[in-house]
């Protein structure tokens, strides 16, 4: 998909209203619509047990450095 220019004025509306707002991109979101096949939705038991917390950390970061993204989902 190529997308098409955006007049300068409209670019500087946009990001002052991005930073107005204090708008953050939600990637689950974009990956979502964009039906990118780079998310994980991992289930664990429990969170109050520390070895599944340190065991999800673990998840995304290697998530991260291969450049999946971890679904709160």
């Amino acid at each position: 998909m190529k997308t098409k220019s955006v007049a300068q004025g409209t670019r500087t509306r946009s990001w002052t209203a991005v930073d107005a707002l204090g708008y953050t991109p939600n990637f689950n979101a974009r990956a979502m619509a964009a039906n990118a096949p780079y998310t994980s939705a991992p289930s664990f038991p429990t969170m109050e047990n520390a070895i599944f917390a340190r065991g999800l950390q673990a998840f995304q970061e290697t998530l991260h450095e291969l450049g999946y993204n971890l679904s709160g989902l």
